[in-house]
């Protein structure tokens, strides 16, 4: 018996990966057929709903800003939880039933309290349902699936969240593997979950190949948890046998069936044991050793220059969702790369390695998303005053991407932080979490952002590309297309200053634009 395997309502059965306005109704529908008595299908049913929602929401939230999904995760969240334990109780009256020998007294005793519990439980559900917000659910679904339409079903962007939650799983077998508790194995039974969801919802053509293997280890997971929660249950009754020696106490004392009925106690271990033993055996054989398939899903995600790119992409969907100016971020991203490139060229950078590059990078997509601010009246904002800080403060509440430090995710918030505004001081909590043997390379980084931001001031795209020259005493910038405005003016001054402190040598800037030759003669050539 599986969780899965109670029979589904006809709207869930019927439309699986419909997208998000579908399973978000689909939650209301469950919800009408779960208030009807609260049996173990429609409960069931609703509960995949609803996970189904708050997993789409999940993984949508790495992408879009939005706190539309936080309440909805929220909200469906209370239900979830209300119905969890009722869930528990009818899955362990399920197995009782299947695993009890014909006329076992431990099963009545067992059956008898679980029922008991399962009528507390429906009315606490009972409680909670009535709760939910059927109109603001509504609205919920109108808005936020106008906004995950916006990112394509099997792009580059779902495709790195696809292989974060790879990683996350990956990691949880790690530890089921290492500790061996049920704790863990119901950690790693989540995460298997979550990647399921995730390419279910979103790469439609990597689940027509994983979406069996998926769900079948999703379901052994789930039943190996069963198993412990039903062992559970029977300890919790005093119906473990006692090891020698120990005297009677506590609730079996008084109960129908105590630990001298060895042969009942004996019967449910070794067949708890045994259905345990080969699901996880099951398991093994499939993600475990060389040829599991852990290895044959990483295959299909991106790997090497794919995988930085897919980061990438991902970043300026999330700075699209934020408000930024993709145009104006792509090409102070450019600008910024080909300053650090002519540094390292040139030999101005001692460690110009590509780990170092990729922060910069990341840091120029995403400097711009604080100006995303939600309001009280609206639930949105936009306002340019200290978007610059809030960047930072977003940007510290997302998990290092799959393959990045912690540290390193914190100099890619700090230079979002410092790409406008105060420069970098020793009193700045982000720039306290740089470490002293790194904050030279750090206010480099800054500076050429800083100094690329402010070429870039007014969003023309004016400066059109620019090349590092170094000579004995001084760093030339030749910038195509510049030229002095007294509105940028000072902020390449503080920017300019930044970069020479962190070089040691001054910074001079000429524009070639006076070079060029007369346009008849460059259509010539």
């Amino acid at each position: 018996m599986k969780l899965e395997m109670t029979t589904p309502s006809n709207s869930t059965a019927l439309a699986p990966r419909l997208g998000f306005r579908h399973w978000m109704q689909i939650v209301l529908d469950e919800a009408r057929n779960a208030e009807s008595g609260f049996a173990s299908g429609p409960v069931h049913d609703l509960r995949v709903a609803i996970r189904r929602c708050r997993s789409m929401a999940d993984g949508l939230r790495h992408i879009d800003p939005d706190p539309a999904w936080r309440a909805m995760k929220r909200a469906g969240g209370r239900v979830f939880r209300s119905l969890g334990d009722l869930r528990d109780v009818q899955v362990m009256r399920e197995w009782i039933q299947q695993l009890a020998p014909p006329g076992d007294p431990l099963a009545q005793i067992l059956d008898d309290s679980l029922a008991e519990r399962e009528e507390s439980l429906k009315r606490e559900a009972q409680t909670t349902l009535g709760r939910l917000d059927h109109g603001q659910w509504r609205k919920w679904a109108d808005h936020l699936a106008a906004r995950a339409a916006r990112v394509p079903l099997g792009g580059a962007a779902f495709q790195y969240l696809a292989l974060q939650r790879w990683h996350e799983a990956r990691e949880l077998q790690r530890l089921a593997l290492r500790n061996r508790s049920q704790a863990s194995w119901h950690a790693l039974r989540i995460g298997i979950k979550r990647l399921r969801y995730t390419v279910e919802n979103f790469l439609p053509e990597h689940h027509e190949r994983w979406g069996k293997d998926l769900k079948a280890l999703q379901d052994s997971l789930g039943e190996i948890h069963d198993f412990d929660v039903l062992w559970g249950h029977i300890r919790a009754y005093g119906f473990e046998a006692k090891p020698e020696g120990r005297t009677e106490s506590g609730p079996d004392a008084n109960s129908a069936v105590s630990s001298d009925d060895g042969e009942i106690i004996s019967h449910w271990r070794t067949r708890i044991r045994e259905e345990r033993a080969r699901r996880l055996e099951d398991y093994r054989k499939k993600m475990v050793g060389p040829d599991s398939l852990w290895l044959v899903w990483r295959a299909e995600l991106p790997q090497g220059p794919a995988q930085h790119k897919a980061l990438t992409t991902t970043a300026q969907t999330l700075a699209k969702f934020a408000g930024s100016n993709l145009v104006h971020v792509r090409h102070v991203t450019s600008l910024a790369l080909q300053l650090y490139d002519g540094l390292a060229k040139t030999g101005i950078l001692r460690h110009a390695e590509i780990e170092h590059r990729r922060v910069l990078e990341l840091a120029a997509i995403l400097q711009d998303v604080g100006h995303f601010r939600p309001s009280r009246a609206s639930g949105r904002g936009k306002d340019g005053h200290g978007h610059h800080k809030r960047s930072y403060r977003m940007l510290m509440q997302i998990a290092p991407p799959p393959g990045w430090t912690a540290e390193e995710w914190a100099e890619v918030a700090a230079l979002a932080r410092y790409h406008r505004g105060a420069i970098p001081r020793s009193e700045h909590e982000s720039y306290q979490r740089i470490p002293a043997a790194k904050r030279r390379r750090f206010l480099l980084q800054a500076a050429i952002l800083r100094l690329a931001n402010a070429l870039d001031a007014g969003h023309t795209r004016a400066v059109r590309s620019l090349k590092v020259e170094k000579t004995a005493e001084t760093i030339l910038l030749v910038v195509a297309g510049y030229s002095e405005d007294p509105v940028t003016l000072p902020q390449i001054a503080i920017a300019k200053h930044l970069l020479e402190i962190a070089c040691g040598l001054p910074l001079m800037i000429r524009s070639v634009d006076e070079e060029k030759p007369p346009t008849r003669m460059r259509r010539a050539a």
